[in-house]
């Protein structure tokens, strides 16, 4: 059966996960940004930066309803990679507005689900990954009642190729810019598909370059927009 379905609808079969060492990216985030100069596109509000080694790292609620014996989300998996850049994920108890640190370490923070719930059936506050022994850094977010974290940035596993195939995005403010950052260890920080707002809630969908990124890269889409901003990014990663 997967194999008729690879072969006849490889591009459903791919979105499916039925293609071995292949899958589909989707990057989904909004946030409100404040405008002047450009900073990554979340809800966490604040400029993103990328961890130099893997560490431990610690989650928490702005609301003391998210933990098991709450109305919101009792316990939530935390998606990223390991130091090694391999995949790895924790599941973690919460405990509402304290924050509860992870067994493993993290090199990069991809993405966060909930998994149990209260009466509610969301998270009841906004929840936040973030750096130990430094509450400033943000490493995820996600929004109160969404049950799933909203990133604007992704990094590409050890071993694995990125091909991003295009992005949405709106926004509220006019003459103001979105962009794609890419970080690759030993090349200066460059930019791709660069789209310049002339009109408010301009909403656009734009192709990107075919332009394969390789293992370690790091990207965030950001934006100088003045209010919401939103995107979503689609891309296709292959084992090399």
């Amino acid at each position: 059966m997967v194999m008729d379905l690879v072969s006849e609808h490889r591009p459903l079969a791919l979105a499916l996960g039925a293609v071995q060492d292949q899958s589909v990216v989707r990057l989904e985030a909004h946030g409100t940004l404040t405008g002047g100069s450009f900073a990554a596109i979340w809800g966490a509000n604040r400029p993103y930066t990328f961890l130099a080694t893997a560490e431990p790292v610690e989650i928490l609620s702005t609301l003391a309803g998210d933990n098991p014996a709450g109305t919101g989300m009792g316990t939530c998996r935390i998606h990223g990679l390991d130091s090694a850049r391999l995949p790895i994920s924790e599941d973690v108890t919460m405990a509402g507005t304290t924050p509860v640190l992870t067994a493993a370490s993290f090199y990069r923070v991809q993405h966060l689900e909930g998994l149990t719930f209260g009466s509610t059936n969301v998270n009841r506050g906004a929840i936040t990954v973030r750096r130990s022994s430094d509450a400033t850094k943000h490493l995820g977010h996600m929004n109160a009642s969404d049950c799933v974290s909203g990133h604007a940035h992704y990094s590409v596993p050890a071993g694995y190729r990125l091909v991003v195939l295009g992005w949405t995005f709106y926004g509220q403010s006019i003459n103001s810019d979105v962009r794609l950052r890419v970080e690759e260890p030993g090349r200066a920080v460059r930019y791709l598909n660069r789209h310049r707002f002339y009109n408010a809630q301009d909403c656009s969908v734009q192709p990107a370059p075919r332009e394969e990124l390789a293992a370690n890269a790091d990207i965030v889409m950001e934006s100088n927009s003045a209010g919401i901003m939103a995107v979503s990014l689609v891309g296709h990663l292959r084992k090399e």
